[in-house]
């Protein structure tokens, strides 16, 4: 064999490579950015249980210690969902880049 036949052997073998690539990184970015949006939702699904603890506690007429402990639970809630959300933002926008890459070689 050849070096130019060895070469285009080899490139041919990249190139399949490089395909294959391309396919799962489709898949890939798409698992990505269901995984942030779940985040989202985990940020959200929180805030409404806190707000539901404090509901709870208001419309029952509890007792003031279980306003109390529903307002902590509240607090905790929305303390979490704050730090969840953060994460999203960076995380989407980190991914966004990479979902517009995958964009510009789809569509060039």
């Amino acid at each position: 064999m050849t070096k130019k036949e060895n070469i285009d052997e080899r490139l041919t073998k990249w190139n399949e490579i490089f395909h294959d690539l391309t396919l799962d990184s489709r898949d890939l970015i798409k698992d990505i950015k269901d995984m942030i949006n779940y985040i989202a939702f985990s940020a959200m699904l929180m805030v409404t249980i806190g707000v539901a603890a404090i509901l709870i506690a208001f419309l029952r007429q509890l007792e003031t210690r279980y306003l109390a402990a529903s307002f902590i639970i509240f607090s905790i809630m929305v303390g979490n969902a704050s730090l969840l959300i953060r994460k999203w933002l960076k995380l989407r926008a980190r991914y966004d880049k990479l979902s517009a890459l995958q964009s510009k070689i789809d569509s060039g």
